[in-house]
């Protein structure tokens, strides 16, 4: 096969593709191109706020952060895991993924910014700050992202990243000075040092060394669901997935029992059932029901 004939078919191959990358380029980039008619007709005569950029910016930052570190790239096929699977490709794949999800979400996030700061024209003061707090919330990302974490550490997380869009309205209310951008990225900078330690080498990271095999079939049933919801037009089943729940944690809590306490007080109960309920030993009490 001469070298023409090989490079033929490699153009075969790669033309859908390049052709794909080149309309969403133009798709991209046509907006910069005509900024007064897009200001025009999303703005129109209002002045926009001077610091709506930055909020764009921390709302992007916020979202990321929070897609993120649900580590949903930590999955495998079943059949693989039972018939195929090696450990040291696996933990590759997923380190993969990880730098993946985290290079499309953030080259979002600088579009969406650029062109919020194309449309918003506002001041140009905070672009350093900005640049500093992007690099120091991409990095604490990727470095949690890394790290495993107990079911406490995610909501923590999920909190904390809540924390972004909030500093993104108060600095387009100008509440806040820009300047807070420079504390966020000093702030994701030393976290992002404190926690690299622990999270594993470049392409192994420690989340997927210690993934067991109900977590990534777990993992890998919501991609699926997720996938054939978007395939089928199905949006109810992008919600998350139902987590176990026991009846006894339903009616044990103290708001609860005292709620079976006062209807029994109110109702006339005996005396013996409102001590039940009060102390807990028993919620299926038939006279609270009937209350």
């Amino acid at each position: 096969m001469s070298a023409l004939t090989r490079f033929g078919k490699w153009l075969y191959r790669i033309s859908d593709a390049v052709l794909i990358t080149v309309g969403l380029a133009a798709l991209a980039s046509s907006p910069f191109y005509h900024l007064p008619d897009v200001r025009a007709h999303l703005i129109g005569s209002a002045a926009a706020p001077p610091f709506a950029a930055p909020a764009v910016l921390c709302l992007g930052l916020g979202l990321a952060l929070r897609s993120l570190l649900r580590r949903e790239f930590v999955w495998q096929d079943p059949a693989k895991l039972t018939w195929s699977d090696g450990t040291d490709g696996r933990i590759r794949a997923i380190g993969r993924r990880l730098w993946g999800g985290w290079g499309l979400r953030f080259v979002l996030v600088a579009y969406a910014t650029a062109g919020g700061a194309a449309l918003f024209a506002g001041a140009q003061s905070w672009v350093w700050a900005g640049l500093a707090g992007f690099s120091g919330v991409a990095a604490i990302a990727v470095v949690s992202a890394r790290r495993t974490a107990s079911v406490r550490v995610r909501w923590v997380e999920q909190i904390v990243s809540l924390v972004l869009p909030l500093l993104g309205s108060l600095l387009a209310v100008r509440v806040l000075p820009w300047s807070w951008l420079w504390g966020v990225a000093i702030v994701a900078a030393l976290g992002a040092a404190g926690l690299l330690i622990g999270s594993g080498p470049l392409l192994r990271p420690a989340v997927a060394s210690r993934a067991v095999r109900g977590e990534l079939v777990e993992q890998y049933n919501d991609r699926l669901v997720r996938r054939m919801s978007v395939a089928f037009l199905d949006l109810l089943a992008l919600l998350p997935g139902p987590r176990t729940f026991t009846w006894s944690r339903l009616f044990a809590g103290p708001v609860v029992v005292l709620r079976f306490v006062s209807a029994a007080c109110s109702r006339g109960a005996p005396r013996c059932c409102s001590a039940c309920c009060w102390s807990g030993r028993s919620p299926w009490c038939t006279w609270c029901f009937r209350c």
